[in-house]
């Protein structure tokens, strides 16, 4: 069994100045956010063994900030086949995978990453109620958590894969205030 985990990259800053949409950073949105989502992650005990990432500057600072609150540091990779890679593309970076990694992140772009979260689900796999959310929409820093049932990643395939969870920053500021 492989756990794949989804994240859009974290809110960035259209009035930057920056050069160009590959150059543009977080916003002071995207800043909290990205921290936010680790947290979530270590506190579920997700722990990414390698994360490849797009090499863009907001997906580079989303993936910085949030390795900061995991316990332990994941290998990662910035590439640029990521950077507004389709859904094909973020699916065949996953199959070529190391065989010992059994928890690969995914960062990147819409409507890629959104595309690749919505066909991996396997539509038999049980309860659809956070499939529901996930199909209408991935925000940015949206995270998606899949198990899949394979033993190597040359094996992952679309419509396999059983949806473990979905979070957004949103959903997770209200489940931290709705916990007594």
């Amino acid at each position: 069994m492989k756990r794949l985990i989804l994240l859009r990259h974290a809110k960035s800053d259209w009035l930057s100045g920056a050069r160009g949409d590959h150059d543009r950073p977080l916003n002071q949105r995207g800043e909290k956010d990205a921290p936010l989502i680790g947290e979530f992650l270590a506190s579920s005990g997700l722990i990414p063994d390698l994360i490849l990432s797009s090499d863009s500057k907001r997906t580079r600072q989303t993936v910085e900030r949030l390795i900061t609150r995991l316990p332990s540091q994941p290998d990662v990779t910035f590439s640029p086949d990521l950077y507004h890679a389709s859904e094909d593309i973020l699916l065949a970076a996953a199959a070529r995978a190391p065989l010992g990694c059994q928890t690969l992140m995914l960062v990147a772009h819409n409507p890629g990453i959104h595309a690749l979260a919505a066909n991996l689900i396997d539509p038999s796999s049980g309860d659809q109620s956070d499939a529901k959310f996930l199909h209408a929409n991935y925000p940015t820093a949206a995270l998606s958590v899949f198990r899949i049932d394979i033993t190597d990643w040359q094996e992952v395939a679309f419509h396999t894969a059983v949806l473990e969870c979905y979070q957004t920053p949103k959903t997770i500021k209200k489940n931290r205030k709705e916990t007594p």
